[in-house]
C-alpha cells in the first residue's frame, strides 16, 4: 500500500478544487467562509478587548465590559455564535480559575462546599489501651 498520496497533492490541485467548489456550490463557500471569518476576527478581538479592560488603571471599562457580557442580548449573540459558528466565547477569568484548578485539584474553589467530598483516612482501628 502506498502512502504518499498526500505527496503528490500541490497547491494548484488545491486551488482548482476551492475555485470548483466555490462556483459550483457559491452558498455552502459563502456559508463556510464567513464562519471561518467570524472564527479568525471575533475571539482574538473580545480576549483584545478583555486585556485591555483588564491592563488599564481606570475601573469604567471593566464595568462596561461587565455590563455589556452580563446583558441577555450578549448572551444571546453568544450563544448564537457558539451554535452556528462554534466560537466558544468565554470569560477569561474563567479560563484562568479552571487552569488554576486543574493545576491544583485540592485547592478550594468558590464554588465548592464546606464539606470535603475526599475521604478522611484515619489510623488504624484498633484501640489503645
Amino acid at each position: 500500500m502506498n502512502i504518499t498520496i498526500l505527496a503528490d497533492i500541490n497547491a494548484d490541485a488545491v486551488a482548482n478544487f476551492i475555485t470548483g467548489f466555490s462556483a459550483s456550490h457559491p452558498t455552502i463557500f459563502t456559508v463556510l467562509a464567513v464562519i471561518g471569518a467570524c472564527r479568525l476576527l471575533i475571539k482574538p478581538l473580545f480576549t483584545f478587548l478583555h486585556e485591555v479592560a483588564k491592563v488599564t488603571p481606570s475601573d469604567w471599562d471593566n464595568k462596561i465590559v461587565d455590563s455589556i457580557e452580563n446583558s441577555k442580548a450578549f448572551s444571546w449573540a453568544v450563544w448564537a455564535l457558539d451554535w452556528i459558528t462554534s466560537i466558544k466565547l468565554v470569560n477569561p477569568n474563567a479560563v484562568v480559575a479552571s487552569a488554576v484548578n486543574a493545576a491544583n485539584p485540592t485547592a478550594p474553589t468558590q464554588s465548592s462546599s464546606s464539606v470535603s467530598s475526599t475521604p478522611v483516612v484515619t489510623g488504624s482501628s484498633s484501640s489503645s489501651k
